[in-house]
């Protein structure tokens, strides 16, 4: 499952808004609804990864003080994300904070309380930059080689899997789209036997995490809270010699 963005086009972006404080998160949301825009709201990152299985945005409003993932890490995921836009509205105003999200991609950076008319037009120069063919690129799958235990990033090298890795990428991967939860995916990986071992389950992420880590790009390997796991970018899985 991936949840990127279609091209762009001329038509009012889709628009998410991650924020914790349900009384600003819905005053933006009915804000940019009377503007024009099509917006959604969600508390966390790990509701947006939920809501993405059936909603895409096109741009991304993202607080820094979320619970659970923070803002930082979730714009470091994000931003690899082809014609995704992702705007920050934080209450952090300090020169750290900002260069920390704008190294992680952000495209604009709010300081709480933002004035309505420049966010709008923060949000109007972005999709015309994104709506721009020459700045529209597909986006380019995973590659899971099972014939070779290999986990392929995209444009990087092959990173060598052990069994369980394998096992735990297959799983996800035979369920695309689908978030897994921890306890199928500890039978699936380590048989009934080890069905609530979520420690040693959280040993594989780690490893799969740092390995991807070294190959300079990050897993995209989501944890919904309360719920399982999920493989967000597209993949292709290769499990017989005639596979591609």
């Amino acid at each position: 499952m991936s949840y990127t963005p279609q091209q762009p086009t001329t038509k009012a972006p889709a628009i998410a808004v991650i924020e914790d404080s349900a009384p600003l998160r819905e005053n933006l949301v009915l804000s940019l609804t009377v503007s024009g825009k099509k917006a959604w709201g969600c508390e966390s990152a790990e509701a947006f990864y939920r809501q993405c299985c059936v909603r895409r945005p096109d741009i991304v409003l993202v607080d820094l003080g979320l619970p659970g993932e923070d803002g930082i890490s979730m714009i470091g995921y994000l931003r690899q994300i082809p014609h995704l836009g992702i705007i920050v509205v934080t209450a952090r105003g300090s020169d750290d904070s900002l260069r920390e999200a704008t190294a992680a991609g952000a495209d604009h950076y709010f300081v709480k309380p933002v004035k309505l008319p420049q966010l709008l037009g923060a949000i109007d120069a972005l999709w015309r930059r994104l709506s721009h063919p020459s700045t529209t690129t597909a986006p380019r799958p995973w590659l899971l080689d099972l014939l070779n235990s290999t986990l392929v990033p995209p444009g990087r090298e092959a990173v060598p899997l052990s069994a369980g890795e394998a096992a735990l990428l297959a799983s996800l991967c035979s369920c695309a789209g689908q978030i897994v939860g921890k306890n199928e995916l500890c039978a699936q990986v380590f048989g009934g036997a080890a069905q609530r071992n979520h420690s040693h389950l959280d040993v594989l992420i780690s490893r799969l995490r740092n390995k991807a880590k070294k190959q300079d790009c990050t897993l995209p390997l989501r944890s919904i809270f309360g719920k399982g796991l999920t493989f967000v970018d597209p993949i292709v899985v290769r499990n017989t010699a005639s596979s591609t």
